[in-house]
């Protein structure tokens, strides 16, 4: 079954505010206006909104378009002129400071852990995890892709949660058999799909998986 996320109005919203902002901008409307150099700052404090609630990632990736917006505004430069620029420079830092950005955990086909986060960033990550008391965990692709197996682990009784980032990348999560799995992602300008079989009996073990797909993908299989 699949939830409603706490933040899909907010996205919602910051994309109707972006996408008609736009609009107005390409029809001569909201050129230079205050309208033009306000709004931007919007998509700044969804994601330290974000940012605050621990989502590292996405926090960070929504900050720097909103940055890019906000001095594209000021500026008069063209938005879309600076972005793919910047896209790379900011991939560059994220490879540079991997003790930031990247997870450095030690790199095993079956990982025998209660808590495991896996992130990608211009590359693909693929855990098959076989703890027998899994709890969750932070999972991120940028540019890239993760693929996290949890078919042969067993989920906490206490419950468990993902927490899902996919900017530009894809993540795909196999779920076990025996857990009830609530789906609580969001999607802008990218993809959610829940193709795991609901589980009604209310015994099993809760496995929550939460986050964002911007320009990006995530499946649940199971």
């Amino acid at each position: 079954m699949k939830g409603k996320g706490s933040r899909r109005p907010i996205f919602g919203a910051i994309v109707v505010i972006v996408g008609s902002v736009l609009l107005l901008e390409s029809l001569g409307f909201a050129g230079g206006g205050l309208l033009g150099k306000i709004w931007p700052l919007l998509v700044i404090v969804l994601g330290t909104s974000i940012l605050i609630k621990g989502n590292t990632m996405t926090g960070l990736w929504i900050i720097f378009f909103g940055f890019l917006f906000t001095v594209s505004a000021w500026f008069g430069w063209s938005f879309w002129t600076v972005l793919w620029p910047s896209i790379i420079i900011f991939l560059g830092l994220s490879i540079l400071l991997g003790d930031v950005f990247k997870y450095k955990g030690v790199s095993s086909d079956a990982v025998d852990r209660e808590s495991v986060e896996a992130s990608a960033v211009c590359t693909g990550v693929k855990k098959n995890i076989v703890s027998e008391n899994y709890k969750g965990g932070d999972v991120s692709a940028v540019f890239g892709a993760v693929e996290l197996d949890l078919r042969s682990a067993k989920i906490s009784k206490s419950g468990a949660k993902i927490d899902v980032s996919a900017i530009f990348g894809g993540v795909k999560i196999w779920v076990p058999d025996k857990c009830r799995v609530v789906s609580l992602g969001s999607a802008a300008l990218g993809a959610w799909e829940d193709k795991f079989t609901s589980r009604n009996d209310k015994k099993l073990p809760v496995l929550t998986i939460d986050g964002d797909a911007i320009f990006g993908g995530v499946e649940i299989l199971g």
